[in-house]
């Protein structure tokens, strides 16, 4: 429980800084933020700390979904900073609350693929997902939908792999509802 909690936090950390750093820094500079990372992805999967993180129950490619996911982002959004700070705090917050509530408080449970998912890990993405659509002036409706479909996305995407279908689906979902 201790590794998924700081695997959860390490990629929470990881998406706000790019949805901050997006305030400040070009597309360009976020490529070579997201090189970086990935090259210091390779490079931790030698060492204890990522044995560590390899301790969490399930196979996953996470972490390389997320550079993947941050990268097509970057591509789609063409400099449009709400889009990708939209697609940004759904990947934080939207993903995570699924997982984590999903893992305390989900008793109601279903599977997809083979994965166990829960009902109250899933309407914990669409709550989070709705708020973000609503903070960044979404109608209620349109929040509604968006919030719906990414909780539909999570549940669906396998292995890590909503890291890369979140973010994109967020962006368009963003740029048809608005």
């Amino acid at each position: 429980m201790k590794r998924e909690l700081l695997r959860k936090g390490v990629h929470v950390l990881l998406a706000f800084f790019f949805a901050a750093a997006s305030v400040f820094l070009t597309q360009q500079v976020l490529f070579l933020f997201v090189g970086v990372l990935f090259v210091a992805l390779i490079l931790l999967r030698k060492t204890k700390f990522a044995q560590f993180l390899r301790g969490v129950p399930r196979v996953n490619s996470g972490e390389f979904f997320f550079v993947f996911g941050v990268t097509s982002v970057i591509f789609l959004t063409g400099g449009a900073e709400y889009l990708f700070r939209i697609a940004m705090l759904i990947l934080a917050l939207a993903d995570t609350s699924a997982s984590l509530i999903g893992i305390f408080y989900g008793k109601h449970q279903y599977k997809v693929f083979g994965e166990i998912r829960s009902f109250e890990g899933s309407f914990a993405c669409a709550l989070v997902s709705m708020s973000i659509f609503l903070l960044f002036g979404y109608s209620f409706i349109a929040s509604i939908l968006a919030g719906t479909l990414l909780a539909l996305v999570e549940a669906l995407s396998c292995k890590g792999s909503d890291n890369l279908s979140l973010p994109i689906t967020a962006v368009l979902t963003a740029f048809f509802l608005g």
